[in-house]
């Protein structure tokens, strides 16, 4: 397989007065397309931080990220920018839906930034990921009439509607029940072997992952370690 995402040395400080945290001490790591790559560790351990590095969100303090071998840092802030609307699509703990709208409209956003295909199209492309996750009976609801669950199905059609080549989901099972997350575990394998959709999942239940399947990635005092 070859490789979508790598990072070389990539260091994360924050910095309180004259004290400095080191969150992240050189981490290296490469991706490869159509895997499905889980970072695990412990609450606070950086697990957040490293993807929103990786997703260019945030600028690390040292080291960097190629994405299709391109230096995402080497990029000015509007190129990169593009690229994190175009190339990468996110997933979080807590949805991040718009209340204001349906659940159709929510996925459809990122398509009208992007201006990626005519309007007409993306209306079209946004029926058809809900239909596919299986909210075909809620296109038109708002987040406070969905369950969490089918809240982060949303969430996943939303990061999918631009044709990424990664997702970066950042405890994506995190605020959901049990029964909720094997159908959110579920839906990810299905879009990764249909799709051969690249997914870095971070996560502090390390009982996702599949052993033997899935790569694992475990992070600890700011480096990461294979298992």
């Amino acid at each position: 397989m070859s490789e979508i995402l790598g990072a070389k040395n990539l260091c994360k400080s924050y910095f309180d007065g004259g004290r400095e945290l080191r969150v992240l001490r050189g981490v290296n790591l490469k991706i490869n397309k159509g895997e499905i790559a889980f970072v695990v560790g412990p609450s606070g351990v950086g697990k957040s931080t490293l993807l929103h590095l990786l997703g260019a969100l945030d600028r690390p303090t040292a080291g960097e990220v190629r994405l299709n071998g391109i230096d995402v840092y080497g990029m000015r802030e509007r190129e990169r920018a593009r690229l994190r609307c175009l190339k990468i699509g996110f997933v979080f703990q807590f949805y991040h839906l718009l209340p204001e709208f349906s659940a159709w409209e929510n996925v459809l956003m990122p398509a009208l930034i992007s201006n990626k295909g005519q309007r007409a199209a993306g209306k079209v492309r946004a029926l058809e990921l809900l239909v596919e996750i299986g909210l075909r009976d809620r296109v038109h609801h708002r987040p406070s009439q969905l369950s969490g669950g089918e809240s982060q199905r949303v969430a996943i059609a939303r990061a999918l509607i631009n044709e990424p080549e990664l997702i970066l989901a950042d405890e994506p099972t995190g605020n959901l029940d049990e029964g909720s997350s094997q159908v959110i575990m579920e839906l990810i394998r299905e879009l990764n072997e249909k799709r051969r959709q690249t997914f870095v999942i971070a996560t502090h239940q390390e009982g996702l992952a599949q052993e033997g399947k899935d790569r694992i990635i475990q992070l600890a005092d700011g480096e990461a370690i294979e298992e």
